[in-house]
Parts: C-alpha cells; sequence; structure tokens
C-alpha cells in the first residue's frame, strides 16, 4: 500500500466523520428556516441548528469510538507491513487512534515510521539520526456542575395565616479525570538542523513504555559505539 493510497483512504474516512457531524446541523436547520414563516420565525431555525448540533455531537462521538476502531485499525495494519516492506523487522507497532501510523525496527537498527504529521510517508531514520523517545501522561480533568432548583411548600387557612418553607438553590460539582499516555519520538537529519517530533498514541503506559525503551535502547548502542548526538530523556509527566 502506497503512501499515496494511504492518504487517499483516510481523507475518505474524515469526510464520512465530517458528514456524520454537519449532515443533521444543515439539514435540520434548514427544516426550521423553512418552517419559520408558519412558526415564530428565528426561534424555529435556532432550535434546528442547537437539535442538530446535539444529534451530530452524538453521532462524532460515536464516528470517534467505532468508525474509527473498524476503519483505522485495519489500515494501520497494511501502514505497518509499509513500514516493513518486505524487510524482516526485528520489531514493529501499529495504533490508529487519534489517527493511524505505524513503526519498525529493521534488523539494521534503522526506524522506519509513517505518521500524521509525515504526511503518511514512509519516513527510514538511522540510528545516528535518533534523539531519543520518552513517555508523557497528560492528565485531562472536566467539571460538570448540577444545580437543583428552588423550591417552596406553603400551608394556607381562610384566616389567611399561613406556613411556607423556602428552599434555596444547591449545586454540586463532579470531577473526571482522564489519563492520555503517549509517547514522544524525536530525530534529527544532521547535527545543525532542527529537530523532528511527532506524538504515538497507546493504550496503556506499560505499552509506551516497552516502544520508549526499544527507542532509546537503539540510542544507547549508537553512544556506546562512539559520541554522536546528544539524546533525550526516558520518562516525564505532564498536567493538561
Amino acid at each position: 500500500m502506497t503512501s499515496e493510497e494511504i492518504k487517499a483512504r483516510i481523507r475518505a474516512i474524515r469526510n464520512v466523520e465530517h458528514r456524520l457531524f454537519w449532515g443533521p446541523v444543515v439539514v435540520l436547520g434548514a427544516v426550521g428556516l423553512v418552517m419559520a414563516p408558519f412558526t415564530v420565525g428565528v426561534q424555529a431555525v435556532l432550535l434546528g441548528l442547537a437539535v442538530g448540533f446535539g444529534i451530530g455531537t452524538v453521532l462524532d462521538k460515536i464516528a470517534t469510538s467505532v468508525i474509527r476502531h473498524h476503519m483505522y485499525r485495519p489500515l494501520a495494519k497494511r501502514m505497518q507491513d509499509h513500514a516493513q516492506n518486505g524487510r524482516q523487522a526485528a520489531t514493529s507497532y501499529r495504533w490508529w487512534d487519534p489517527s493511524p501510523g505505524a513503526m519498525a525496527i529493521t534488523e539494521d537498527d534503522t526506524l522506519v515510521l509513517i505518521h500524521d504529521t509525515t504526511g503518511f510517508e514512509r519516513v527510514e531514520i538511522t540510528p545516528e539520526q535518533l534523539l531519543g523517545a520518552r513517555v508523557e501522561v497528560r492528565t485531562e480533568t472536566t467539571a460538570q456542575t448540577r444545580t437543583s432548583g428552588s423550591s417552596s411548600i406553603g400551608i394556607a387557612s381562610s384566616s389567611g395565616i399561613g406556613i411556607a418553607r423556602h428552599g434555596g438553590s444547591r449545586s454540586t460539582t463532579t470531577f473526571t479525570q482522564q489519563d492520555t499516555v503517549v509517547v514522544e519520538l524525536m530525530w534529527r537529519t544532521g547535527r545543525n538542523t532542527h529537530p523532528h517530533c511527532v506524538t504515538i498514541g497507546s493504550p496503556d503506559r506499560r505499552s509506551a513504555e516497552g516502544m520508549a525503551a526499544v527507542v532509546n535502547g537503539l540510542c544507547e548502542r549508537r553512544v556506546q559505539a562512539g559520541p554522536n548526538l546528544p539524546r533525550i530523556g526516558n520518562v516525564s509527566e505532564a498536567a493538561a
């Protein structure tokens, strides 16, 4: 599978995702526009857009969890085969979230990478060009606040005397924390050139550390063979 075929396939998948999101927005917004003269005018358009945006958001989440899993995953496998290109690979990896990619390390310690940031082109990186890899844990915290409305309870008599109880509003905030583990791979093509960096998604920290250890192992063997370019660290954590 060539790079052009990979890019064409990814464009087709992303077009499906965009249509799933914007389709309901456009259709229901148009329905609201048509119904505007017969209803409450601009409110019908706004209601149609709001409902369409909600439906589009739900469909977009379904596309992320289902379409990418069933379309990007087999595509990543073909990218892994393309990275090896018929050569015997000592180690190979593939990933598909948020976008597909693959990496292979050949028996002569050449790292072959196919990644979104490289335009899905097949890039070969020699041990002399590698700066290293590190694991980064990105923590994202979201807060959701729910507010209960006020209420009144009263008892009145015929004489006009009554007892009333008023309850004020109460808010509850729930915090949700989600960790995303990625591997940052860095290299440069020459001593005075700007370094390149790609971010590779990983399902868990153990897998990420395994990938980083393999890449850093290439750097260690390179350093033992003689002085060369500097390398970066192994593991770091960051909060977003």
